[in-house]
Parts: structure tokens; sequence; C-alpha cells
């Protein structure tokens, strides 16, 4: 017998109901043959609690020993039982009937006199036990439940001699009467489906609801009967019926109906009692069916929670109220990385944990703890930390958001809390990424500006460096033999020189310079710096310099010459104090399409330590002593290199010497042919006439002069405009020289302009610009020449010569 408190409650309110009755009951346990409740009646009778059933019922119910043999049997095996006997004081009734439910095999036994009851003819009573004999031998199931309705009607109509029997169901609002089955004796026929709705027969529903029976003698004149008269009694001739309503508890379940057709009947004692009794046994049988169904059902829905909660990809754990863990789900057991068998943390508690206090989880675990829901919002987990010493934890930091809610009681108090917790690990390393992108786009956008800004500088200065090295090579020119004073100018003009290998650097850097691809060998280039690097080394400085293998690569060879000067410069730079050797190779790896250029140069200088090594690519970040460096060199090389597809890489340590090593990808064409030579003669042609347009009067005189000193016939024009009035009255001009950057009348639109008036002119740009903005223009190619500046003499005549010769 059970001992729970859901036990204990059933059997008290049983006691309860039972004491009511007039007639003896008992309440027995069939697994213990003991009497649980004996109600007043029996009591009187000398029943007792916890005496054995068996023997009181033998000592103080007398009855004939084969009919309590019957209800013994019927008591040990659980079932129910229906017997009437004859006793010295007159008939008796004892019914026997299971008790369904959670609190174990308990049958309820009542009985009572029936001295006033007819008994019924014998054959009815043998026929009674025979039906209930049937129902106590047939187990009901919701699968067989139809059969065993349509096998009890048949058989009550063979019973009863009735026309017609059937069972009838109430729906779950009881709103609606729906006729299970209806068997027709005449026909032998089965009906089912027929709908009484309770709109239509309020007061037969109530009444029903209300009542154990309803015995209509006479159809036609009986109130109870009057609302379905016309729409179901009198169509179907039926002149007599009973209802015995199936009911179990405080519920009903529906009606068990019995029909007579033709003459009246007047329903016996004997006949109604056990037609009650057969509702009972339809009552009891559903309401097993509906207490299993529940059971499946919570039983299912326990099993869909709990694949739910196991299969949810959030992580899902249990706290009591002190914080101490009582399970956890599969994805929770993922999240903290802890073994797939483990279902909690043992011994754990949130509240001792200082991971958890350190993130704020205790504090507003404590708020759940108190009735107050609670969110913690990306916050990091590492159990590599000091003071994690469990080798099953997750050892790599992660972040989770979590949320925290506490369950309640019937009484409203938190008996556990509920946390919810999922990994963003992934969302925060991409917002890191974002701001780090963010970050990269404001630092691209910062040498975006710089770059523009080295554009326009680059522009003035060229023009600047024009003057000075044209206007110094035009008075080396007229110092012929004076040692002394081409040496003054000599340095004026390596001046110069320095001056625009470092406009080539900020134009490199902003990326601002015309391209000039080509095909070329770049160990045959390399070779032919040698001595320009040389003269830019001090005298305790070797060089080694080495190509394995042709190397052809596709791209502007002044670039590559600027990549080799930089890391030479660098190397230099490295050494200035000690000496030493810089090593430089050529050689052929594999990697690429073509395969791969390694460009390695070597020194045997300072080094740099790891902090340096890292920042060493940066544009603007020196070593250097203040104003002895830009900053720019290895930043540009690294654009260069990687604007070509190539990469760069750089080893160094202090004491030990800097390797930078260059990888830059082959291509497959053949270099490009030699460059054109240039004309036999620099000098003009007698007649030929060039127009110099420049708004920079220092360039537009120095032009002027070199142009004339090489033979030409000069016209200049300080702007476009006067140049356009020029072009249109001298029709001997056969070149124009101009400036591409101008107020007003700009170079490209003078050309466009002058090309329409006279389409065979040939056109030369010079601009302190280099990019290829400068060119885009719609005269035809073959027609322009373009000169950056700063030009030599010989630059400028050479130039002007070809598009001559054109």
């Amino acid at each position: 017998m059970r001992t729970d408190p859901l036990q204990s409650v059933a059997v008290e309110i049983l006691r309860q109901a039972l004491e009511q009755l007039s007639t003896p009951a008992l309440v027995v346990d069939s697994a213990t043959d003991s009497i649980v409740v004996a109600n007043a009646a029996a009591r009187g009778q000398g029943f007792a609690a916890a005496a054995s059933a068996t023997e009181e019922l033998s000592l103080r119910v007398s009855m004939p020993w084969d009919e309590r043999e019957y209800v013994l049997a019927a008591m040990h095996g659980h079932r129910a039982a229906l017997l009437r006997w004859t006793g010295k004081q007159g008939p008796k009734l004892l019914r026997a009937t299971p008790i369904e439910g959670d609190h174990g095999k308990l049958l309820m036994i009542t009985w009572e006199d029936q001295r006033n009851v007819d008994p019924g003819p014998e054959r009815f009573l043998v026929a009674q036990r025979r039906l209930h004999d049937w129902l106590a031998r047939t187990p009901v199931t919701r699968a067989n439940l139809g059969d065993v309705i349509r096998d009890l009607t048949e058989r009550l109509c063979k019973l009863y001699d009735l026309e017609r029997a059937s069972v009838w169901l109430f729906s779950e609002d009881n709103r609606e009467l729906t006729c299970r089955d209806l068997f027709v004796r005449s026909k032998g026929e089965h009906e089912s489906g027929c709908v009484l709705h309770a709109a239509d027969c309020a007061t037969e529903f109530e009444t029903l609801r209300r009542s154990l029976y309803v015995d209509v003698h006479d159809t036609s004149s009986d109130p109870r009967a009057a609302s379905y008269r016309e729409s179901y009694l009198e169509p179907h001739k039926i002149s007599s019926m009973l209802d015995a309503t199936i009911r179990f508890g405080g519920r009903c379940y529906g009606t068990l109906c019995l029909e007579h057709v033709g003459t009246r009947h007047t329903w016996g004692l004997h006949e109604v009692d056990f037609a009650c009794t057969i509702a009972s046994y339809l009552a009891t049988a559903l309401e097993s069916l509906a207490r299993s169904e529940a059971v499946s059902l919570a039983r299912e829905r326990e099993r869909f929670l709990h694949t739910l909660v196991e299969g949810s990809p959030v992580g899902i754990q249990v706290f009591a109220p002190d914080g101490t863990s009582r399970r956890m789900n599969r994805a929770m057991q993922l999240i903290l990385g802890l073994p797939s068998t483990t279902h909690d943390i043992g011994s754990y508690n949130l509240l001792n944990d200082p991971q958890a206090q350190s993130s704020g989880l205790d504090v507003v675990f404590r708020e759940a703890a108190a009735g107050r829901p609670g969110r913690i919002e990306r916050y990091e987990v590492d159990y590599g930390t000091e003071g994690f010493d469990d080798e099953d934890r997750r050892r790599d930091p992660f972040w989770l958001e979590s949320v925290f809610f506490p369950v309640l009681d019937h009484a409203d108090e938190v008996e556990a809390v509920v946390v919810f917790a999922w990994e963003v690990t992934d969302r925060v390393r991409a917002e890191e990424r974002q701001r780090s992108l963010e970050e990269q786009l404001r630092q691209s956008q910062k040498l975006d500006a710089v770059g523009k800004l080295a554009g326009g500088v680059a522009h003035d200065f060229n023009n600047v460096l024009t003057a000075i090295q044209g206007f110094s090579e035009m008075l080396a020119m007229s110092l012929d033999g004076d040692e002394d004073r081409l040496e003054l100018v000599d340095q004026v003009r390596q001046g110069a020189h320095r001056g625009t290998a470092l406009i080539q650097q900020l134009l490199a850097f902003g990326q601002r310079q015309v391209p000039q691809v080509e095909v070329f060998d770049a160990g045959t280039a390399v070779v032919e710096m040698l001595p320009m690097l040389r003269r830019l080394l001090e005298a305790n400085i070797k060089v080694d310099v080495t190509a394995s293998c042709s190397a052809p690569i596709r791209a502007d060879r002044q670039q590559l010459q600027q990549v080799l000067l930089n890391l030479f410069v660098n190397a230099r730079d490295a050494m200035r104090r000690s000496g030493g050797t810089i090593t430089a190779s050529i050689d052929r790896v594999d990697g690429g399409e073509h395969g791969t250029m390694a460009l390695t140069v070597q020194d045997d200088g300072e080094g740099m330590d790891e902090p340096t090594l890292a920042r060493a690519f940066e544009p603007f970040f020196t070593t250097k002593a203040d104003g002895a460096g830009t900053g720019l060199g290895l930043s540009t090389v690294r654009d260069i290199v990687t604007e070509a597809g190539g990469s760069i890489t750089a080893e160094s340590a202090p004491g030990k010497g800097t390797t930078m090593r260059v990888l830059w990808p082959l291509t497959d064409e053949p270099p490009a042919p030699e460059p054109e030579p240039e004309p036999d003669s620099l000098h003009a042609q007698p007649g030929q006439r060039v127009l110099v347009v420049d708004d920079e009067d220092s360039n537009r005189e120095l032009a002027t002069r070199v142009l004339s000193r090489f033979g030409y016939e000069v016209v200049s024009a300080p702007d476009g405009e006067a140049a356009l009035e020029i072009a249109a009255s001298d029709d001997q001009i056969d070149v124009v020289v101009t400036d591409v950057v101008m107020p007003g009348i700009g170079g490209r639109l003078l050309a466009e302009e002058i090309v329409a008036l006279r389409p065979d002119m040939r056109i030369v740009f010079t601009s302190g610009f280099t990019s290829d903005d400068v060119l885009r223009t719609r005269v035809r190619a073959d027609l322009v020449k373009f000169l950056p500046k700063p030009y030599t003499a010989d630059d400028l005549a050479a130039i002007v010569a070809r598009a001559l010769a054109d």
C-alpha cells in the first residue's frame, strides 16, 4: 500500500464520501487483503479498518458458499462482481467495483437488503450473471472500445428483450451527445453518428448530468422526453426508454439507453439496478482509459519536453535557490566543455564560482532567487585562468550571454532558478574584426588623404626641382673647364636628385605615379643598378650582388629599382658606424603560376628587436634620429610589392643583422624589346618651331632656353588662352610642349582645341603630377608624348625630337 501524500488525500476523500452512504461500504486493498476504509454503516455491523477482508466478509456477511467464493475471487483478482442471493432476512445485493488510479489495487464493496425489490425472473438473473461475467473478463482498451460497445448493445437487447439498445457519449464540453453505437434487433444492424445538441435538449442534458437514471415508462406522456419526442421517439415508435447515466465521480461520460418499441414497458427495479451497474462498469472503463491516456499524454509531454530541452542549442541549467546545480542539458555541457556523460556538476555552487563572481553572474542569480528575472549580456569565460584545475573544462576563452528566471511553486515561493545560456563567441569576434576593419578603413582614408597631399606637394615640388635641375645643368654647360665651380654646381644637382627620389617615394606611397609596366629580366635590371647603388654607400660597406637565373617579371622598372634602392639605403643606415657587407641575390623558387622570383637583401648591421620588427613596415615609422628619415622606405616597398601580387618578409635580431626577402611573381611573357634609340641628334632641323606653355615662369623660361639651345624656334605662352591665340595665328608651329595643370584652360583641353585646328599637331605633356589622370584626353594617342617633371635638358630635347620623328 502506497503511503505518499497523493494516496492519503485520495483515500481520505473517498472515506468522507462513503460516510454519507446508508448502506455498508468497504474499501479493500486487494494486494494485502486488508480493509482500508469501513464506513459508519459497515462499522455498525462490526467491520473495522486494517482487519482481514476475507475473514470479515466470511464472518459478517452471510451468503451461500459459492457466492462467497465468487466475491472473494473477484476481490483477490481485483475485478468487478455483482451478485444476488436470498438469505434468512430476504434478498440481498452485493457489488464489487475496482477503483482505478495510482493509489494501489483498491476494490469498493457495498451490499444492501432488497426486501422490496423484485429480483426478476430466474432467467434474467442467469443472463445477468453471464453478462456481468463477460464484462469482467473483457479488458477495455481504446482500440477495442467500439467492439466492446457493439457486443454490449447486442447482449442488452437479448437480455432485456429490447428492440433498440445504444450507448451515447458526451463531448468534452458537454454540448453534444453522440451515438457511439445503436443496435436495432429486428434488422440486426448497428448504427452510429447521430448527434443531439444541448441547445435543443437542454432539460434532458441537465437531467442526465444530475441523475443516476431516467426511467420513462410511457414516452407519449412523460415530460422528461418531451423535447425529442417528435424528432426522435415517434419516428422510431419508441414507447418506453431507460437511460442509465455513465458516471464516474463528478464526471458524466454519457448514457446507456434501452428502448422498447410497440407495447409500453414498465421498468422493474432489478432492470434499472442492473442497467445502472452496466453503466457504472462503462464509466469505470472510460475513466480508466481517460486516466491511462492522460498518463500517456503526460509521459509524451515529458518525453517531448526532455527531447526539446536536450536537443536545444541553448544551454539550460537548473539551480537550487542556494546556488547548487541540479541538472543541465547537453548544450550546456558542450558550452562548459564537460563530458557528455555528465548531467550535473556534483557539488558545484554558482555562488562560490570565482568566474561567476567576476562576470556578475552571482548578483543576477541572487536577483532571480529572490523572484526577479535577470540577464547578462556578453561576458567572457576563461577556465584556463588560475584557480580552474578541472581537466574536463574548456581551456580556450569564450563568450556567453545568459538569462536567469525563477521557477515558483504553488505558494509562489522560488523553488529553482533556470539559466539559459548561449555562446556568442563568433559574434563577439566578428564585431572585433569589424571594428578592426573600420579602424583599418579609417587608417586607409588617412593614408589616402596623405597620398593626395603627397601628389599636390609633388606637383609643386617637381616644378621647383625642374627649374633647379634644369638651370644647374645649363650652368654646368657654361662652366666647361672650371672644376671648382662645376663641383659646386654638381652638389646642387645631387641635391635636386635627392629631392626627386624623395618625391618618388611620396608618390609611390600615395600610388600616384603613372606605372610604366613592361616585361624585363629582374636580374639584369638589378645588376645594372650596381654602379648607382655603390655611389650611395660609404667606403666601409661592401656590396655582393648575384643573379643565379633569368627572372622575367611584369612590372614598372623604376618601381623595382626603387624597391632595391630603399632596401639598400636601410641596410646602409644600419651599418654606417660598423661597416660590413650588403648581400643581394635573385633566385627562382616554386610558387605561383609561372614560378616566383626571390629577391633577398641581407646586411651585417645592428638588427632590430621584436617590437621594432613588428612595426618596420608601418608608414612614417622610423628608428632614425629626428629629421634623418621619413619612415616611408619600407612602407613604400611593401606597397609596391603587394600591388604586383608579391610579398615581403623581414628577419632580424639585435646584433645579428637583417634579412629582407621579396617574393615577386614571374611571367611567361617574353621580355619587351630594347627601348628605341634616341634620335641621332637632339638638335632641331632648320625651321622647326615649338610652342612652350607653362604657368610657372621659371619652368617656361627653362624650356625656352633649353629648346633654343638645341636649335628650335621657340614661342611661349603663360596660359592656355594665350597659347590658343598663338596657335590660331601661327601655322608654323610643329609641336606644343604644355604643362597639364594650369589655371583656366588646362593642358588637356588646350591640346584638344589645338588638334581641332591642326589635326597633325604633336603634343608633349609635362607635369609635376604623375597620376594617369593627366593623360586622359581625346587626342589621338600617337600624337601625344608625356615627360614627367623634373626633367633634364637632354630629356626635354629627346622627347621633342621623338615627337617630331613619329
